[in-house]
Order: structure tokens, then sequence, then C-alpha cells
């Protein structure tokens, strides 16, 4: 992976995380990035028009937009075991194994996140040596995020972000792919529960 793609992985990293007091500072630090080290026009374009849209809002207008975009609706979480697996046991599993392979690659994830968080995910892509084996992760995430950004609106900048990173990193998947990663996706249990729930 080149420089020109890590660096978009960490700016897409920065954006895609929940906006913390400092976010306008590493916008500013963001927009550096991209001067110095992306070259290909249409990704400066996208990630500037990006960025003059997230100044347009206060923190806490960034923040309401953030929680209703990637919190509140389930296809577009930013969660990668979760869009895979929904609320199937299988996902613990996932979990567990992701865990052992970031681990073994000498990465420390944010210890409040797990560790399939797609913006915790883009940064260990962007840092993690070249020599890790790290093929099915990526392929794991090129599939979610295209489907992500299919399902945020256009009007959204993060839609914006996730559609760069599909046009500028990961490229987009073949209907094979696709049609492997949905296999894999599963709907939640909304079966009854074999017992009853009281509420208080």
């Amino acid at each position: 992976m080149n420089d020109e793609k890590r660096a978009l992985l960490m700016m897409a990293s920065r954006i895609l995380s929940y906006p913390e007091d400092a976010f306008f500072d590493d916008l500013q630090a963001m927009e550096s990035l991209l001067e110095s080290h992306v070259t290909a026009e249409r990704a400066v374009d996208s990630l500037n028009q990006v960025f003059i849209s997230l100044k347009k809002d206060t923190l806490q207008q960034l923040r309401e937009h953030y929680v209703a975009v990637f919190d509140w609706k389930k296809k577009t979480g930013l969660y990668l075991t979760a869009q895979e697996y929904g609320d199937n046991r299988k996902r613990g599993g996932a979990l567990i194994k992701l865990q052992k392979m970031i681990a073994a690659s000498g990465y420390e994830n944010v210890p409040d996140e797990l560790v399939d968080h797609m913006p915790m995910l883009y940064e260990w892509m962007a840092v993690v040596d070249e020599s890790f084996h790290r093929d099915r992760i990526e392929r794991r995430l090129a599939g979610v995020t295209f489907t992500i950004a299919n399902h945020l609106s256009e009007k959204s900048p993060y839609q914006h972000v996730l559609q760069m990173l599909v046009d500028h990193v990961f490229g987009k998947p073949s209907k094979t792919e696709m049609d492997d990663l949905m296999r894999e996706m599963e709907e939640a249990d909304e079966d009854e529960l074999p017992y009853p729930l009281f509420y208080d």
C-alpha cells in the first residue's frame, strides 16, 4: 500500500470517529495531510468538500448528525462484524479472532472501542507492516465500506468519505465478493425468547 492510500485511510479514520472536543483542530491537521500526501485530483476535491461541509456545523451539530447516521441505523453502523453477522452468535467468535490478529500485529486499539470499529481498522490498515497478513480483513472492509456507502444519503459528508475509500483505496468489490459478503451477513435472531421479560 502506497503512502497516498495510507494518508487517505488515516483521514477517513479521523473523520469517521466520533467528533471529540479537538475535532476542528484535527480537521486542520487533515487538510495539511491532504495537501502534502494526496495527488489524486478526485480524492482531493472530494475531501476538500467534506472539510468545507464539516466546518459549517458546530461541534454539537456534528455530534448529533454522527449519532443519527451511525448509531441509530443498523445498516450504517461502523462495526465490521455487526455488519457481517448482525446479532448472530458467530459475531463473538469473529471478534475474538480479529482481536488476536490485531494484537499479533503489535497495534493497540482504543480501550473503549470494540476491535471491529471500522475507523480503528482503517487506521490499523494505514500503520500495520505490509508483511503482516491482512488481505482477508482488507477484503471484508472493502465490502462493508461499499455497503455502508450505498446506504447513506449523498447529502451526508460521511457518504463521500466512504465512497472515497471505495474509489481510491479498496476498489469496488466484485459481484462474487459481494455475494460472499451477503452470505456471511445474517439477520438478527428475532424469534420469541424462551422466557418472559418483566419490566419494573
